[in-house]
């Protein structure tokens, strides 16, 4: 039996060495240690045992050989230079030889010149067709590729994964058009890749996201690297005749241990949000602290999604008065998460939570009924009706949303009148839907608030767009007013603009007096805050048994020089 095995092996060598595709076994440093008749034809070596294969076929930026020699077999498309300005093209596979440690039979099958679909489908596979980067798929491939079995060489550690955005660039496609678009992502693709060394991998991962995943760029080098991909920004990107400015923000996570590329990718845009979240153009590193936060803000989304429909999220109602009487006209809905272990959350710490778990809307078809509910208890025994004012995010501008408020309405008997809603400025407003929806509010009635106006972009021009009755001027546009002339201008003309298309100001925020007398004397109709009423619980939102009392807003009069309520402990701002 040994002799027919040792025949059989023979005749199976002698096939190998005979056959028209070229075939090769390396070893562990990529030497050739057997090579057939086809193999040295193709290379161009008469023998090539004991040459290193690495240097006579050339692989795409960023790969190697090295990453290849695992237990599962591999398809790559290299080239070979054969003399010609255009190498030629092959099929190179690459897969372990039974039985035979530290030995990988490769395969090279050469790509017809004349035959471009082959070619053109392998590239599709891997390239991303605007930039001609890396796609998404191709980069978490070779992310994991560099983990796989446990191969990886220890000399190629630490690794770095960067991700990176463009800030703004919505608005190069919404103001020129996305050709302009296109021709900004194909000019910083290049530029991102000219500031990377040869063996990182850069990809586009869609829109305006790119990724790059370096291997030996060692801690103290990570910061100089990091600065070099920023400078791709500092200069505009010319497009035709236009020259635009852009800035992007960068995250960046680093391994000194094999790690799942999904989870570096989430690390590494983590890092990039909070870059982006903290400004323009910044770098972010995703360190421990980012860990720990990162594991609680997973615990919190779990336990977030049994808590929205629950009581555990309650309502607490701060009042909102005229300024003229100090009557109070109306109370703002305000969530708080009874958390069983950490204690009453305000909305800062979950809604980013809510937001990016997609949970908002849920929420507001939760509460907003609610609200409703406790409004036509109150103007049950109130000569004066109160108003309820509930936020609405936008992604809850949505039809069922807002059918769940007609029916609330209609359940409990409240007048549409007599429920705002506030809106926060988003571009989502004017998409057909939101559009629709927004008609059906009107149609029940419902009266509408821009909210947080002063906070980032300019939104005056969305009074006569939605309609609006009320436009609440921001804590921020509002606080130290008094001693800050250039804002009391600016107030003064906001007013007068919104008062002149017939929509009233509240002033939200008011922690001092001097800022509630300035709000006064510039026009407020409605005034808001902490200086006035803290969120207070179901009952009377004042905490009294008069629910058409007043609060003095004469100088010095304190939370009421002729009345004075019961507060009840501050659990937040709004």
């Amino acid at each position: 039996m040994a002799g027919d095995d040792h025949s059989e092996q023979g005749v199976a060598a002698d096939a190998a060495s005979s056959a028209s595709d070229a075939l090769l076994i390396v070893g562990d440093a990529d030497t050739v240690c057997w090579a057939n008749a086809a193999a040295n034809s193709l290379l161009g070596v008469e023998d090539l045992i004991g040459h290193d294969l690495s240097l006579l076929i050339g692989l795409p930026a960023g790969r190697s050989l090295l990453e290849l020699r695992t237990t599962t077999p591999h398809r790559i498309l290299g080239t070979i230079p054969d003399g010609t300005p255009d190498p030629l093209e092959v099929e190179l596979s690459i897969a372990p030889v039974t039985d035979r440690d530290e030995q990988w039979v490769v395969t090279l099958l050469p790509m017809p010149r004349n035959n471009l679909s082959i070619r053109e489908l392998l590239r599709r596979a891997n390239e991303d067709r605007l930039t001609g980067l890396d796609n998404r798929s191709h980069f978490i491939e070779q992310v994991d590729t560099a983990f796989r079995d446990g191969t990886t060489a220890p000399a190629d550690y630490p690794y770095a994964l960067v991700m990176l955005d463009l800030d703004g660039f919505k608005r190069i496609n919404d103001t020129w058009g996305h050709e302009a678009g296109d021709a900004v992502l194909v000019q910083v693709g290049d530029r991102i890749r000219n500031a990377c060394r040869d063996a990182d991998v850069v990809a586009r991962l869609g829109g305006d996201e790119f990724a790059i995943w370096c291997r030996r760029l060692a801690t103290d080098d990570t910061k100089s690297f990091l600065e070099r991909i920023r400078g791709v920004f500092d200069q505009p990107v010319q497009v035709g005749d236009l020259a635009l400015s852009i800035a992007g923000s960068i995250g960046c996570t680093t391994t000194e241990v094999p790690r799942n590329s999904l989870e570096l990718m989430r690390e590494a845009d983590m890092a990039m949000y909070d870059a982006k979240g903290r400004g323009v153009g910044l770098i972010c590193v995703f360190d421990e602290q980012m860990r720990a936060d990162a594991r609680r803000r997973i615990t919190l989304e779990r336990e977030l999604r049994r808590a929205v429909p629950t009581d555990a999220m309650q309502l607490a109602y701060q009042p909102i008065l005229r300024v003229h009487d100090g009557v109070v006209v109306g109370a703002e809905a305000l969530v708080r998460w009874e958390h069983a272990r950490l204690g009453t959350l305000p909305p800062r710490e979950f809604f980013p939570i809510l937001d990016s778990a997609a949970l908002r809307a849920d929420l507001d078809t939760a509460l907003i009924p609610r609200t409703i509910e406790q409004l036509a208890a109150w103007n049950q025994d109130r000569r004066v009706p109160l108003s309820g004012w509930v936020n609405l995010s936008p992604v809850s501008v949505a039809l069922p949303v807002i059918e769940a408020i007609g029916q609330a309405l209609d359940d409990h008997a409240v007048s549409g009148e007599h429920l705002v809603v506030e809106l926060g400025e988003s571009s989502s407003l004017h998409g057909v839907e939101s559009t629709a929806a927004l008609e059906l509010l009107r149609d029940l009635g419902v009266r509408l608030a821009l909210d947080n106006f002063g906070l980032g972009h300019a939104q005056i021009d969305l009074i006569p767009q939605l309609e609006l009755d009320y436009v609440k001027l921001d804590r921020s546009f509002v606080q130290g007013i008094a001693d800050n002339a250039t804002r009391r201008t600016l107030c003064r003309s906001v007013i007068n603009l919104a008062q002149a298309l017939g929509t009233r100001i509240v002033a939200e925020g008011i922690e001092e007096e001097r800022d509630l007398i300035a709000v006064a004397e510039l026009g407020a109709d409605l005034v808001q805050g902490f200086h006035l009423a803290r969120p207070g619980r179901v009952g009377s939102i004042l905490g009294v048994d008069d629910l058409d009392a007043t609060i003095d807003l004469r100088p010095s009069s304190g939370l009421g020089g002729g009345h004075t309520p019961n507060p009840i402990p501050p659990h937040s701002s709004s």
